[in-house]
């Protein structure tokens, strides 16, 4: 399963947005598990899906780049986070879904995700390891 590169066509965020959907449907299906879609996604839940008899909205987000300041790259992505009352915050990344459970429902946020092994005094307060589903938190916080 691929992940998006920008670099080789240039998509409008709302297309993004779609592919990201996408994926993480093919992600929940492919662990036999319901995936559904609401009509209208204005309370910001793009998915729905049922574990074990309990039903839970999701928030896909995407990004396609890493955090980088002054010209450094560093080994996480920034996710910002919009007011949502979904359950699960879900993010594509290079072939992976990664879910966590969204602490912080109907606020405003962001954070940062590992997705590399950081390297000297890189920044370490990160949220890694949220690749189960449902999440399950390992260390790190959302809050």
């Amino acid at each position: 399963m691929g992940g998006i590169n920008e670099d080789e066509v240039k998509l409008s965020s709302s297309r993004v947005g779609a592919i990201g959907e996408q994926l993480v449907a093919i992600d929940l299906l492919s662990r036999d598990l319901a995936c559904y879609t609401p009509i209208c996604d204005d309370k910001g839940v793009d998915l729905i899906t049922d574990y074990e008899g309990t039903y839970y909205s999701i928030q896909v987000k995407v990004s396609n780049r890493k955090y980088s300041r002054k010209g450094i790259t560093y080994c996480s992505i920034p996710i910002d986070v919009s007011p949502t009352n979904a359950d699960i915050i879900a993010v594509p990344w290079k072939g992976e879904v990664i879910y966590f459970f969204n602490k912080q429902k109907n606020h405003r946020y962001g954070f940062h995700i590992q997705v590399e092994t950081p390297k000297n005094n890189q920044w370490n307060n990160h949220i890694d390891d949220y690749k189960s589903f449902p999440p399950t938190i390992k260390k790190g916080s959302s809050t």
